[in-house]
């Protein structure tokens, strides 16, 4: 391969070590430092009834569950069946394929700008996109969007080289149907971008056949999803109906958006105010990264506290935030050695914001303590809010050691009964119990998993639940307490 110089003098080789070792810098420490949180708990049990049964809906607990197709649980468990005997700490196991896809994404970033602005840009973009709290975070998580976003980014990839070499179009459209079938309707900004991407480029190569069939991926897979959670569901339901109601419709007020800023602004701060700036002086440069920035207007609407809804549009944030630094007002590029001042003090001191605080609150530890202190004890019952976290590291401790776990006791509570009764009687008829896990997120549900135990010798209460249990306090930290029994 020819070597073609990237900036500050570094040859194609050496650009890709940097961007190699910027990501292991920037993202290694970040590995175990945080719990497993709340999704990230139950995903980890969820790929794990993945590795020992693969099933075309996945389950929860041994229940079948809709609420995600199955991709990402089959390839995470595929990675994880070979890290579980690893010296590394339990949150490595699950977290390390997330790391992997993540660098795949920065590579991805760095061939699509490279495509669309040229080698210097494109690596410059890639290595801004390296320095971007938010991915870093997300990469290090037990999260669907590292995944999905990889399949989003090959794929329009593919339909960027598609338009000079037209068969890659069925690549691009096979990379849109695994993003379906990894997150559901984010995959959707594949043939919208790719569309765009013609229409700037050569109007007469949307009618193009191929690139038409392509464009059946996204109800293709719709169709699909449904058929495999219809007999799951109630009547008449529909997932990708519910998702556009629930997920963005009922998230569109001012409050729900403000939400959304207040847990993506601290992981972007200095790189999302230069992006405004940046695309505000360029963004007729190119159409599609214009509408792809565009699109932070989805997850500003249901992204209500979950950050890693913005993800797949970080890289023309990336891209705008950089054309801040790289040319001057007249559009003119600027030194290579001005931009690395300023990318290293704006890299700095975004992380330090963002990391700084994110560990300000010790997150989650108190659920994981106690996941850690149940683990080998039998006849346990946990009763409370939802704390994915006290019950995942029981299960997933005692799988690591013994290849199975326990049977215990779970109540989640989204009610303001009191549950107080199912410590006395754990099968007890309470007019609001469902023993089906599928819809675990509504309110006013009392959700109780099934259990062969009926006498408890330790009971974990979480929350604001308000039984008391007569026996001897063992643990207690935080929201959570831990009685002994007998």
């Amino acid at each position: 391969m020819k070597e073609v110089a990237f900036p500050f003098g570094l040859s194609l080789k050496q650009g890709f070590g940097v961007l190699i070792v910027l990501y292991l810098i920037t993202h290694l420490p970040m590995l175990n430092a945080l719990p497993l949180m709340q999704d990230e708990a139950v995903y980890s049990i969820m790929i794990e009834e993945q590795i020992e049964n693969p099933t075309l809906v996945v389950t929860f607990l041994g229940q079948e569950v809709g609420w995600k197709p199955p991709l990402f649980f089959w390839i995470y468990g595929f990675f994880v069946r070979f890290i579980h005997d690893l010296p590394v700490p339990i949150e490595a196991i699950y977290r390390l394929p997330g790391l992997l896809f993540g660098m795949i994404n920065l590579f991805l970033v760095y061939f699509i700008f490279e495509k669309l602005a040229g080698r210097k840009e494109g690596f410059l973009a890639a290595l801004t996109y390296a320095v971007i709290p938010l991915p870093i975070l997300i990469d290090n998580m037990v999260l669907i969007d590292t995944l999905v976003s990889t399949f989003i980014f090959a794929g329009i990839l593919c339909y960027i080289y598609g338009a000079d070499k037209r068969g890659l179009y069925l690549l691009g459209g096979l990379f849109t149907l695994l993003a379906y079938f990894t997150k559901l309707g984010v995959a959707a900004m594949v043939p919208i971008l790719a569309f765009v991407y013609l229409f700037e480029k050569d109007k007469k190569k949307i009618i193009d056949p191929l690139f038409i069939v392509t464009l059946l991926a996204v109800p293709l897979a719709m169709w699909a999803f449904e058929m495999s959670v219809e007999h799951i569901q109630p009547e008449n339901f529909s997932v990708n109906q519910h998702i556009a109601q629930k997920a963005i419709l009922g998230n569109l007020d001012m409050v729900n958006v403000w939400k959304s800023l207040f847990t993506f602004f601290p992981l972007t701060v200095i790189w999302l105010s230069a992006s405004i700036m940046g695309l505000w002086k360029n963004w007729k440069r190119n159409l599609m990264v214009t509408v792809w920035y565009a699109m932070i207007v989805f997850p500003l609407i249901a992204g209500s506290m979950m950050p890693f809804y913005f993800y797949p549009v970080i890289p023309p944030l990336a891209y705008f935030s950089l054309q801040l630094f790289v040319r001057d007002a007249r559009g003119k590029p600027k030194t290579d050695r001005f931009f690395l001042a300023v990318f290293s003090l704006v890299a700095v001191l975004n992380l330090i914001i963002a990391f700084g605080s994110l560990f300000a609150e010790d997150y989650y530890a108190d659920q994981k303590n106690a996941g850690e202190f149940l683990a080998g004890k039998e006849d346990v019952m946990i009763i409370g809010d939802y704390a994915p976290g006290i019950f995942a590291y029981k299960m997933l401790n005692e799988k690591r050691e013994n290849g199975s776990w326990l049977d215990y006791g779970l109540v989640i509570s989204n009610s303001t009964d009191n549950t107080r009764e199912f410590i006395i009687d754990y099968n007890s008829n309470h007019t609001l119990v469902l023993e089906n896990f599928g819809p675990l997120f509504e309110h006013d549900r009392i959700f109780r998993k099934p259990s062969n135990i009926t006498e408890f010798d330790y009971v974990c209460i979480y929350g604001d639940e308000t039984a008391e249990p007569r026996g001897e306090l063992v643990f207690d930290e935080k929201e959570t307490m831990i009685y002994h029994m007998r």
